[in-house]
């Protein structure tokens, strides 16, 4: 089966407190979260150049989709049942299932210790393997993004809040779905980091970043050794 379990509650709380900054409104809550909620949101956002980001963003708060010979569901499609069979690239797992099929038309279907081994050694490796490749990938893209950032320093461009930590915040440039970081001490005052809220506010009452908000970012620094981009914001 390729299966998709219901997402990390912690996870998708964050998604959903980031969406209700950026649309305004009231969303549904992370408990019981349903497939068509997310899908509705999405609807909501279309259009708007928000939407990319939004999409994106997602995409990183869902669990990741695995091969397992124990079916739970695929949660991203609403799917109680739902496995890979054939595509123009003909994965390996869609050969597995093939073979199966196969065995059941013939009469000759195993059901031995031995073969239910395989199939969940298989599933294992076909799932490390796939991660292993986006990882890679997703590696070099980040790379690639620094290396287009690199000329851009003292460039100011639009950007979304997308997580707080005590240390500072993280904003996707919107231009370029690129993750950058703005530390506390680039911010040159105490901040505290409220959780409950999604927010990082000042020790004086003056400042408040919050999930979901637009921001001005300026590009201070390009790091590819340490795979970062540092910005600071633009303010007024």
């Amino acid at each position: 089966f390729r299966i998709h379990e219901p997402p990390d509650p912690q996870k998708i709380a964050e998604f959903l407190a980031l969406a209700e900054g950026i649309l305004g409104t009231e969303l549904p809550k992370a408990e019981g979260v349903r497939p068509k909620d997310l899908q509705k949101i999405l609807e909501m956002v279309k259009g708007r150049e928000e939407e990319p980001i939004l999409n994106y963003l997602l995409l990183r708060s869902l669990m990741r989709a695995r091969y397992s010979v124990e079916n739970v569901g695929h949660f991203g499609l609403a799917s109680p049942l739902y496995l890979h069979f054939t595509s123009p690239i003909r994965r390996y797992p869609d050969l597995v299932v093939h073979r199966n099929v196969k065995s059941v038309f013939s009469r000759k279907i195993r059901r031995d210790d031995e073969w239910i081994k395989y199939l969940e050694e298989t599933a294992s490796l076909a799932t490390t393997r796939e991660e292993r490749a986006e990882k890679a990938e997703f590696e070099l893209i980040d790379l690639k993004k620094l290396e287009f950032m690199k000329d851009k320093i003292g460039e100011e461009f639009k950007g979304i809040v997308t997580h707080i930590t005590s240390y500072g915040f993280f904003v996707e440039i919107t231009e370029y779905l690129t993750e950058g970081f703005v530390s506390v001490e680039v911010l040159g005052k105490p901040f505290k980091h409220i959780k409950e809220r999604y927010a990082l506010v000042s020790e004086d009452g003056t400042e408040e970043y919050r999930l979901g908000q637009k921001v001005i970012v300026k590009v201070l620094r390009v790091d590819k050794s340490l795979k970062r981009l540092d910005l600071s914001i633009v303010k007024g």
